[in-house]
């Protein structure tokens, strides 16, 4: 994993490999300064997310797509990112939903989301509400994306699927493997959110 003062390095790096990436929709850019997000009522506490959100530009609603498809939210779309995922006050405890949760991608209606009050927040997976650690920091869901994303392409090519739709064998087993040696990545939480 890399150290907070390392963040704009891997920032850049996820960009370029963004861009690289065939089945990525739309573009990310590096900014030349960082964007002020005093303004936006969802920018987080955490210092990492804010360089994530001040560092990146997310022009057109970009996607990773293939096995990892994954709509992405800039500060920009992060209010309206938020419909229908309010706090009611009706929601049971043990669904782990916290009031300042603030989603910022999106993947097939489930979200991935942050503690906008937490300064050292971790990243959560949430399906219908129900919250579960995905990884202890932006840095380390990029990393885990980036290992489980050179999983698909390089080693099987992007051929990931049987004709039934189910996944080929040793796919899934081998992303865990790699996301397993992401420092900060939870590797169970990661499977669950994108596999399960």
């Amino acid at each position: 994993m890399f150290a907070p003062d390392e963040a704009p390095h891997a920032l850049a790096q996820f960009v370029t490999r963004f861009n690289a990436w065939p089945c990525s929709l739309g573009q990310l850019h590096l900014r030349k300064s960082p964007a002020d997000l005093t303004a936006i009522a969802q920018a987080p506490a955490d210092r990492l997310l804010r360089s994530y959100f001040q560092w990146i530009d997310f022009p057109g609603r970009p996607m990773i797509g293939g096995d990892f498809m994954l709509q992405l939210y800039g500060p920009g779309d992060l209010l309206r990112a938020q419909n229908g995922w309010q706090v009611t006050g009706n929601e049971d405890p043990a669904w782990g939903w916290k009031p300042g949760f603030t989603v910022f991608a999106d993947r097939h209606g489930d979200v991935l989301v942050y503690d906008r009050l937490n300064e050292h927040s971790a990243i959560f997976g949430s399906i219908q509400m129900r919250s579960f650690k995905v990884a202890a920091n932006i840095l380390a869901l990029i990393g885990a994306l980036e290992a489980g994303i050179a999983v698909e392409l390089d080693e099987f090519e992007g051929a990931t699927r049987e004709d039934d739709d189910s996944h080929v064998p040793g796919f899934l087993a081998r992303v865990r493997e790699v996301v397993g040696d992401v420092d900060g990545a939870d590797v169970d939480g990661f499977m669950k959110f994108f596999f399960e």
